[in-house]
């Protein structure tokens, strides 16, 4: 809040608080992944009695919208909920005639100006004055000091005047650099300020704002509603046994923020995410009306705060003149929180561009977790007691789990130690960090994610400095098992197949069991002498190979991968491969072989285009000669049987030309005749 505004406010003649309402008890307290909690309180009531539900001014719209009568005894009903009034920053400016924007800055005037009209208490140089405030004169800027004196150079302030007509009716005009502090005398004046004050303090969210319970008769009352809370947080501890026994432990961390102390409340921890947003329902609301009808825009700001309807309609005559309109002081909030990135697998491959779907890795990871529900509620065994802004740990799960220590070799070669964590408990397990204990002491941590029953999740927590991998590939060949027609080529669908050799040497003293990420397409093929999984959540392929201790030991792996090849419908050579090959169906073989002898057919008349090509240029060669030859005879006028020979000859060349361009246009046509019948057969793939 602006400290001139402070200053005024802290001048004002404040009403003795009255005491405290009483609270009804907080019995039960559930809270979400969604940063709310569900708040019950029962209790004994009685009418007049002044009970309260205590709450922040920041969580009074979640209440309002939420508070629900859980139950009620007897003849004991809610006759209402009552609560001071919210105001907006906009609104309560408005009230008390400060400048609207909450960008807007205060300064000392324009506190004054609000009291223009008001009655105030002025103390001054001079002394005290009761009066009422008449008008606001500046700003003012003092003369300059004179040269040579120490106050020559110090920047000085403007100021203001205020007029004044006292009690006994004398007009005085102060100087604002001569008053001490102005106290508005009329408690509404001094009212609007307090609100102001609290509305443009960052405080007033944090200020205690209780709902008042009125109550019919003598009896039991519970009421829940939500409001925000700190969001739980899960951590875990894995004590690793014998093979594949595990016990674990799970602590909720969970925060009071809150003025109040919970004592003997019974804490629930809701896993899931609910649908949870703000909405503003405790500030006033006002539709912003125009002088001939209503608007249906609403507003925190009365229109009427600072005018009247005559001052709108203004002194003009058969109209409304000028009519301001603004608009404002609503507004709509609303969070969500997102789950995160959810993935999905797809198969690849598939179809002219993606390679045939040779195998479904994934189905090796045999997940069988399903969602019961939206929600899955931990209930502390004991109530708790838990002072007003502290924080604990409490224990929500003990159990045993299945979970097998490994060691994980990634697709670069770095092993390290983890676990195969498989939630066997009956329990949906939240998010969170998970320490690992075993051989009496700390081994690692990392972070488990959400984890329905029967679902499971490979975790790395340290390094593991005595497995060794050498990986050996060797590609074997290729097959081809379809030909689509694609973007004016064949799409050759292959699979490539690569032979893979695992060296793994175990140096401990103890067996390992290595899970080695094959680093393949989820839609290969994987056979050999080795037990397969598949995480999902890396999409790795894995090969699950045993090493005891102090041994080495080989796997070998055969590893099909689709592939694809892209062949130019002019590629002879691999035409004739495809024609042949025995992975294509007979269907397929026959097409591209009717295509190879229409490309066939196509070559022979380019060949033919291109002889005929040349015969024509040369016959037009010949023909400009004749014509040469002949017209230099005419110039020299020789005649007789030497100019009809070569005439004659000129009109059999003319007629050659024009046989060989009817030969050209044919042949031509034949070449694309040729080449769309070849293309044709080939779009059928």
């Amino acid at each position: 809040m602006p400290v001139l505004l402070l200053h005024v406010v802290a001048t004002l003649a404040l009403a003795p608080g009255s005491a405290a309402p009483d609270v009804l008890p907080l019995r039960k307290l559930r809270l979400y992944e969604t940063g709310v909690g569900y708040f019950e309180r029962h209790g004994g009531v009685t009418p007049g009695d002044d009970l309260a539900l205590p709450l922040p001014a920041s969580h009074l719209d979640d209440a309002l919208k939420s508070l629900v009568v859980l139950d009620a005894s007897g003849d004991t009903r809610v006759q209402g909920i009552q609560f001071a009034s919210a105001v907006s920053e906009g609104g309560a400016r408005a009230m008390a005639g400060l400048p609207q924007g909450p960008e807007q800055p205060l300064a000392y005037v324009d506190v004054l100006l609000s009291l223009e009209g008001a009655p105030v208490e002025i103390l001054h140089e001079a002394g005290r004055i009761r009066g009422r405030l008449i008008q606001v004169e500046g700003p003012f800027s003092p003369p300059p000091p004179p040269q040579g004196t120490p106050q020559a150079s110090a920047p000085r302030e403007p100021w203001h005047a205020v007029v004044v007509v006292g009690q006994d009716g004398a007009i005085e005009r102060l100087r604002t650099d001569t008053i001490t502090s102005i106290k508005p005398l009329e408690s509404a004046t001094r009212e609007r300020l307090e609100v102001a004050a609290e509305a443009m303090s960052e405080h007033g969210a944090r200020r205690n704002h209780p709902l008042d319970v009125r109550v019919s008769s003598t009896g039991q009352l519970g009421l829940g509603y939500i409001a925000e809370a700190p969001v739980w947080r899960t951590t875990y501890r894995v004590v690793l046994g014998a093979e594949t026994k595990a016990q674990l432990q799970a602590w909720a961390l969970v925060h009071n923020d809150t003025d109040e102390d919970w004592k003997g409340v019974q804490l629930e921890l809701a896993n899931g995410r609910p649908q949870s947003f703000l909405y503003p329902l405790a500030a006033p609301r006002y539709a912003w009306r125009e002088l001939e009808g209503p608007e249906e825009d609403l507003s925190t700001v009365p229109q009427l705060a600072r005018s009247t309807p005559d001052r709108m309609w203004g002194d003009g005559v058969g109209g409304l003149g000028l009519v301001g309109t603004g608009r404002g002081g609503g507004g709509y909030g609303e969070g969500t929180i997102g789950l995160g990135n959810v993935g999905t697998i797809g198969h690849g491959g598939g179809g002219a561009t993606g390679g045939p779907i040779v195998g479904d890795l994934a189905a090796l990871s045999q997940a069988e977790g399903q969602q019961s529900g939206s929600l899955f509620i931990y209930r502390v065994a004991d109530p708790v007691k838990l002072p007003a802004h502290h924080s604990a740990l409490v224990p929500i799960v003990q159990t045993a789990i299945e979970t097998e220590s490994i060691t994980w070799i990634s697709a670069g070669g770095a092993a390290l130690t983890g676990a195969r964590v498989v939630n066997s408990t009956a329990k949906t397990l939240p998010a969170g960090v998970v320490s690992f204990f075993g051989d009496g002491g700390f081994i690692g941590e990392t972070a488990l994610r959400r984890l329905k029953p029967k679902e499971r999740q490979f975790v790395t927590f340290g390094t593991e400095q005595d497995v060794e991998l050498t990986r050996r590939r060797e590609n074997v060949g290729a097959r081809t098992v379809d030909v689509k027609f694609h973007d004016d080529e064949l799409a050759v669908q292959l699979v490539r197949e690569q032979r893979l050799t695992l060296d793994l040497t175990n140096r401990s003293g103890r067996a390992r069991q290595v899970y080695v990420n094959l680093d393949v397409d989820r839609n290969a093929n994987v056979t050999g002498d080795a037990d397969l999984d598949y995480d999902l959540d890396n999409q790795v392929a894995l090969a699950i190979v045993p090493v005891p201790a102090g041994e080495q030991v080989l796997r070998t792996l055969t590893v099909e991968r689709p592939g694809q090849q892209r062949v130019p419908l002019y590629d002879h050579e691999t035409l004739t491969q495809l024609a042949a090959n025995p992975g294509l169906t007979s269907d397929q073989r026959t097409r591209i072989a009717a295509a190879l002898r229409h490309r066939k057919a196509m070559g022979a008349a380019m060949t033919k285009v291109v002889r005929l090509e040349g015969e024509f240029h040369r016959q037009r060669a010949e023909l400009d000669r004749l014509r040469r030859d002949l017209a230099a005879m005419g110039k020299a006028r020789m005649h007789g049987r030497v100019a009809k020979r070569l005439a004659r000859d000129l009109l059999e060349a003319e007629h050659r030309i024009e046989r060989i361009k009817d030969q050209l246009e044919l042949t031509r046509e034949q070449v694309k005749r040729s080449e769309r019948s070849a293309t044709l057969e080939l779009r059928k793939l």
